[in-house]
């Protein structure tokens, strides 16, 4: 944007970890904007990820690890340790995330004391629609009405997870199927010695079943999952971070220099905790032909090697194996259906041509995330959409955003007063899913917004 917006309004659209803390940036500055920030839950804070009440569901990055302000370092921790906290908590600790939920909401709560508290609107309601106006934008919003501002940013988060098959397929209304695990509590109407098939074998898979086994439920567990690959684990105590090789001219032999260094008997974990500095400007460096393979065949990899398990939660998981509860598989689901109280599930083994066939009691839905804008039903992204206002990645991975987070419409040109920041603009970024990813961000599009 090229006029100043000392006495502006901007639109944040999300209230969850990244639009409260881009609030909170754009608060600290005694001649800021007016922030109206928009939720459709009205609790302003958390998001899902750190929503959970859940007990069992840690961090998956140290405590040390979570700084959120770049002139509080160790912001988190001093948290943890104050009046009725954690006073003993160690940097190294992976402590619930329920507790930087609080603490984010403790932040928000703080600013909005502070002297730019009250530029700050909190809004609870959903946007449906958001155009371009001259000189800014307008938002209609669910409940009836529509706002004014003269930026938006859109903090969705992670999009909700999407079906396994198609609108109108039988099973995606049956009783027995839980299409969004997070939505209503509905796993508590899972029996406490009743079979479960869970679709993906990621992070969401770990969080549903450490909330089915806290809720008393003994009974089996089956995961499937294209790759069949199950997050690691972190290791106890500190990591220390080894300086990766230099950059390959392609991915594979990137790949070769890395377990070149690893065979040489380096951590492979410490080895991509080094490599975390560098993989914005490296995924950066990329050619096309070289993004779209690495998210097609390394992408899976990629994941459950970066976004570890804190140690406890891992241990629980292999215990569960260790005691034949759960167990998991390659393959790809191709069908199911329901009967009274059952679902049957068709899914073929990786690498076979031979039909298997599971019986549970429930199908859950753990696949995570949706990536792709084009399957979400986001009415917001899907009017965005429908009027050429942003463009979905190519790559699956969001929206197609300039280095400066305005989004790119159609015709690949930015809307200076159409912002995105988040798990949306992954395509750019690509490593932008932990607190500290994010934050780089936030703190750059702040100061944009501040010129």
């Amino acid at each position: 944007m090229t006029d100043p917006l000392s006495s502006a309004r901007i639109a944040i659209i999300g209230g969850g970890f990244s639009g409260v803390l881009l609030a909170i940036n754009l608060l600290a500055h005694a001649d800021g904007p007016q922030v109206l920030l928009i939720d459709r839950t009205g609790v302003f804070g958390p998001g899902v990820a750190y929503g959970t009440d859940e007990p069992d569901h840690l961090l998956n990055v140290r405590a040390g690890a979570m700084d959120v302000f770049a002139d509080r370092p160790q912001d988190f921790l001093h948290w943890l340790r104050g009046p009725g906290g954690m006073p003993h908590a160690d940097p190294s600790d992976f402590v619930q995330r329920r507790l930087f939920g609080q603490y984010i909401r403790d932040r928000l709560a703080e600013a909005i004391k502070g002297p730019g508290g009250e530029r700050l609107s909190l809004i609870t309601d959903d946007v449906d629609a958001l155009r371009p106006v001259p000189g800014g934008v307008t938002l209609t919003l669910h409940r009836g009405g529509a706002l004014a501002a003269d930026a938006a940013v859109l903090a969705l988060g992670n999009l909700a997870p999407t079906a396994p098959f198609p609108s109108g397929h039988p099973v995606l209304a049956h009783e027995r199927f839980i299409a969004d695990p997070w939505s209503a509590d509905p796993l508590k109407m899972v029996g406490t010695g009743e079979g479960v098939f869970l679709i993906g074998t990621s992070l969401t898979m770990v969080d549903v079943t450490l909330t089915l086994r806290r809720l008393g439920h003994r009974g089996q567990l089956m995961a499937l999952s294209r790759r069949g690959q199950l997050p690691r684990h972190h290791v106890i105590g500190p990591e220390t971070p080894i300086e990766p090789p230099p950059a390959a001219a392609t991915l594979s032999r990137s790949l070769q220099a890395f377990r070149a260094v690893i065979r040489d008997g380096a951590d492979w974990r410490s080895l991509l905790d080094g490599h975390r500095p560098q993989a914005q400007a490296l995924w950066a460096s990329l050619p096309p032909k070289q993004r779209a393979s690495f998210v097609r065949h390394l992408r899976p990899f990629w994941e459950v090697h970066r976004h570890r398990l804190a140690p406890a939660v891992g241990a629980r998981i292999d215990a569960l194996q260790a005691a034949e509860i759960f167990r998991y598989a390659a393959g790809r689901l191709v069908d199911a259906r329901g009967g009274e109280g059952l679902i049957t599930a068709d899914w073929i083994p990786r690498g076979s041509g031979t039909t298997h066939r599971t019986t549970a009691n429930w199908l859950i839905n753990c696949a995570g995330p949706e990536a792709g804008l084009i399957r979400s039903d986001e009415p917001l992204l899907r009017q965005l959409l429908a009027e050429g206002l942003i463009r979905p990645s190519a790559l699956g991975l969001g929206m197609d955003t300039d280095a400066q987070e305005h989004v790119l419409a159609r015709d690949g040109q930015p809307h200076n007063r159409i912002m995105a920041v988040g798990a949306l603009t992954r395509a750019r970024f690509w490593q932008l899913t932990a607190a500290p990813d994010i934050r780089v961000q936030l703190e750059r599009l702040a100061s944009h917004l501040l010129r």
